[in-house]
């Protein structure tokens, strides 16, 4: 669902959609056992996410799920896995019509 928004997409707000999913594709892997692709996922996801305003979703909290991961990359980056439950995407406004 995200991909087809983020496909139609410019600017900031398909740098930050593309973030997210990454962000997203990086907890399934790691879900399946990939930790390695998770790490570079998540790691490059925050990245991209990070890169852009935090209002270019505005129907997202970017500066929470930002903070949300950052102990999970800093946890891959050693190997790790944080023993708290993945965060959850938390919507700072209602979705605008036409774009769930």
């Amino acid at each position: 669902m995200l991909e087809a928004v983020w496909k139609t997409a410019a600017g900031t707000e398909r740098q930050a959609l593309q973030g997210v999913i990454q962000i997203a594709v990086a907890y399934h892997h790691l879900a399946h056992g990939n930790r390695r692709g998770a790490r570079s996922l998540l790691a490059e996801g925050r990245s991209r996410l990070a890169s852009v305003p935090t209002t270019a979703l505005p129907a997202l909290d970017v500066a929470g799920l930002l903070a949300a991961t950052a102990p999970w990359e800093a946890a891959l980056a050693r190997r790790e896995t944080p023993a708290a439950e993945p965060p959850r995407l938390a919507l700072a406004a209602p979705m605008p019509r036409g774009r769930a």
